[in-house]
C-alpha cells in the first residue's frame, strides 16, 4: 500500500514543515477567524486559538458528532480548527490582557475576529500591539469592515449573501431570491481572504521591515468574487438578473435524473453534440427536427428539451451517461451529494481525503487534505485541538508562566 494512505496520527501545527513552519499566529475571537486560522495552520504555521474559558463560539455550533453537544464535537469546530493549538483566555481580566500580550509580542501575526474596536477598547488594538512588536501584522475580520455605516451591524452569515448581491442570483424568476445552501458560505469566503491579506502583508514585511494592519470586510470579500455583475449595469445598462436556470450566458443547466443520482450537463452550446449522442442511443426523438439547431432555440425551449433528455437519462447510470457526454464534448458532471464526494475517483486518484486517527472520537476518519500540492512543502491538515489543551505548554512551557501562577489564573477564571 501506498505510504501516503496508511493512516496517520493528526499532529499539532508546530510540529508541521509546511510552507508556514517557523511562523505563529495568534487567533483571537468569532468564527470568522477560524477557517483563516485553519488555512495558515494546515500550511504549517503554529497557530494558537485563544478562547474563553467556556470554549470559542465555534465549538457549540451544530451538527454534533453522534448527535451529542458537547466542545469537542462541534462537526463545524472540527473542521475549522485543525492544525491548531488551543490555550484559554479572558482579555477582560488583566492577566489575560498580559498572556494575550506576551503571545503578541511573539507571534508573526494575530487574527482579530473580535467587533470593531473591542480590542482597541481593552488596550489591545494593532497600535498598542505594534508598539512593542513593530513586526506584528494584525489581520481583522469582521462582517463590514472597521468603519463605515454597518460596522456595527448586528449580522448573520446570509446577511453576507444578500448584502453583497450573491443572494440576488439564487433561487427562481418567478419567486424571491433565496439563500445558498452551503451554510457559511460568506464566512469562509472572508476567511480566505483574510487568509490572502495576512500573506500579503507578512511578504511585503520583507520589504518594509515592520507589520501593517490588514482589515478584512465580509461583505468586500464576497462582492470581490461577484464583481462581473458589478460591470453589466456600466458596459451594457442593464441589471444582471442571474437567477437559477435563468443565466445571461442561457446555458440550460438542468440536473438529469439517472438510476443511481443526477447529472449535469451544460449543452446549449453543444446541440449538435446532444443530438449526435442520442440519436447513436436511439433516443433523439423530435430533438432530430432541424429547428433544434436555429440560435437560443434550446434555451427558449427548455422544458421541451429537458424531457426528451430525461427520457434517456433516467434508464442509464450517472457513468453511463457522462462517459457519453465526454465523448461527445459535452460539458457534464455528476451532481455530487455528500457521500458521492468521499468516494470520487477523481478525488481518490489525487489522494484529496487524509486517513486520519482522531482520539477524541475514536475511530478512523477521512479529512480533506488543503486543495493544493506542493512538491516541496506540502500542506497537512493536522487534529483540532480540545479546549485549553495547550495551556500547559505554551503558558509554562513557552511563556516561563510558573505552575502556582498558571493554577492561580485558573482559579481566578482568566484562563
Amino acid at each position: 500500500m501506498d505510504a501516503r494512505k496508511q493512516p496517520i496520527e493528526m499532529q499539532r501545527s508546530n510540529d508541521a514543515q509546511g510552507p508556514l513552519a517557523g511562523y505563529r499566529v495568534l487567533e483571537i475571537g468569532g468564527i470568522l477567524g477560524s477557517y483563516c486560522g485553519k488555512l495558515l495552520g494546515d500550511l504549517g504555521a503554529d497557530v494558537i486559538k485563544t478562547e474563553l474559558p467556556e470554549g470559542a463560539e465555534d465549538r457549540r455550533l451544530p451538527p454534533f458528532a453522534g448527535d451529542l453537544p458537547g466542545p469537542e464535537r462541534s462537526l463545524w469546530h472540527r473542521a475549522w480548527n485543525t492544525s491548531k493549538r488551543s490555550v484559554t483566555l479572558d482579555p477582560a481580566t488583566t492577566e489575560g490582557r498580559e498572556l494575550f500580550r506576551a503571545l503578541a509580542g511573539s507571534s508573526d501575526a494575530v487574527i482579530d475576529a473580535c467587533t470593531p474596536g473591542h480590542l482597541v477598547s481593552l488596550g489591545l488594538g494593532y497600535e498598542a500591539l505594534a508598539g512593542e512588536n513593530r513586526a506584528l501584522v494584525m489581520t481583522s475580520v469582521t462582517p463590514f469592515g472597521q468603519d463605515g455605516p454597518y460596522a456595527n451591524f448586528q449580522w448573520n452569515d446570509f446577511l453576507g449573501m444578500a448584502m453583497s448581491g450573491l443572494m440576488a442570483g439564487c433561487g427562481y424568476k418567478d419567486l424571491p431570491p433565496s439563500g445558498g445552501s452551503v451554510p457559511y458560505l460568506a464566512v469562509q469566503g472572508a476567511a480566505m481572504r483574510a487568509a490572502e491579506g495576512t500573506l500579503a502583508a507578512l511578504w511585503a514585511r520583507e520589504t518594509l521591515g515592520e507589520g501593517q494592519h490588514v482589515d478584512v470586510s465580509m461583505q468586500e470579500a464576497m462582492v470581490f468574487g461577484l464583481e462581473a455583475q458589478l460591470y453589466t449595469p456600466v458596459f451594457r445598462e442593464t441589471i444582471p438578473v442571474w437567477m437559477t436556470r435563468d443565466l445571461p450566458t442561457r446555458g440550460v443547466t438542468f440536473p438529469y435524473q439517472c438510476t443511481d443520482g443526477f447529472v449535469l450537463m451544460v449543452w446549449a452550446y453543444h446541440v449538435k453534440g446532444m443530438i449526435a449522442l442520442l440519436e447513436g442511443e436511439g433516443g433523439a426523438g423530435a430533438l432530430s427536427e432541424p429547428r433544434w439547431l436555429e440560435p437560443g432555440y434550446v434555451s427558449e425551449n427548455q422544458k421541451e428539451a429537458d424531457g426528451i433528455v430525461t427520457e434517456f437519462t433516467r434508464t442509464r447510470t450517472r457513468d453511463e451517461v457522462l462517459e457519453l457526454a465526454q465523448r461527445h464534448g459535452i460539458p457534464s458532471g455528476a451532481l455530487n451529494d455528500a457521500r458521492d464526494l468521499a468516494e470520487d475517483p477523481q478525488l481518490q486518484a489525487r489522494d484529496f481525503f487524509q486517513r486520519v486517527v482522531d482520539e477524541e472520537l475514536g475511530r478512523e476518519i477521512a479529512t480533506p487534505r488543503p486543495p493544493y500540492l506542493l512538491s516541496e512543502t506540502p500542506a497537512v491538515a493536522g487534529r483540532p485541538p480540545r479546549l485549553g489543551e495547550h495551556n500547559v505548554e505554551v503558558y509554562v512551557g513557552e511563556l516561563g508562566v510558573t505552575p502556582a501562577t498558571l493554577s492561580a489564573l485558573r482559579y481566578s477564571g482568566a484562563i
